[in-house]
């Protein structure tokens, strides 16, 4: 067994566990990052070093790919349980949907428009996974990190994080960790 599948492996068990645990709402961020699990690192708009309107758009893109990142954690858990636990294909799609209409909706600084772009042609990638995922209706299947979709996704977030670290390579650690934090949650692999 490679590395890949026992974390996959372990996602699934703790996103079981957790639906055991009775999570009959849905998850809250905190709860989504622990059931990856990934170290959860918010962006502090205090410590920042940045203008403040990149700033103000930073921790606003930052809840959108959390928003992004719990509709897909769930929604992996209702593939992987055939539906028994999670939220549905069906849910997925309006949250993230909203995500990417609020995204769109969004005014970017200029200099972060790049990393705007990568981030919502990473969830548009996520999207296009479930939504083939959901055609085969093969609801047990195994996640498949070699997938194209996946592999693009996985991709533009690793850009758009090394975008950020090029933008602000004086950022405050806190912050470093948070850019990272964010996309590597966001991320499938």
């Amino acid at each position: 067994m490679n590395f890949r599948q026992v974390a996959m492996g372990l996602v699934l068990s703790a996103l079981v566990l957790a639906g055991m645990t009775g999570w009959a709402e849905r998850m809250t961020v905190s709860e989504a990052y622990r059931a990856i699990p990934h170290r959860q690192t918010s962006f502090s708009k205090s410590q920042a070093k940045m203008s403040e309107d990149e700033k103000n758009y930073l921790a606003r893109l930052f809840d959108l790919a959390d928003q992004a990142m719990v509709a897909r954690v769930e929604t992996m858990l209702w593939f992987q349980s055939g539906g028994r636990r999670g939220e549905s294909y069906e849910n997925y799609t309006r949250r993230v949907d909203g995500v990417l209409a609020a995204l769109a909706q969004s005014s970017v600084p200029r200099r972060l428009r790049g990393v705007h772009n990568l981030i919502a042609e990473a969830v548009v990638d996520q999207k296009a996974y479930f939504a083939k995922w959901h055609e085969m209706q093969d609801m047990e299947r195994r996640f498949d990190p070699r997938s194209g979709a996946v592999r693009s996704s996985h991709q533009k977030l690793i850009k758009a994080y090394n975008t950020l670290m090029q933008l602000y390579p004086r950022e405050s650690p806190h912050n470093q960790q948070a850019f990272y934090d964010h996309l590597c949650a966001l991320d499938f692999i």
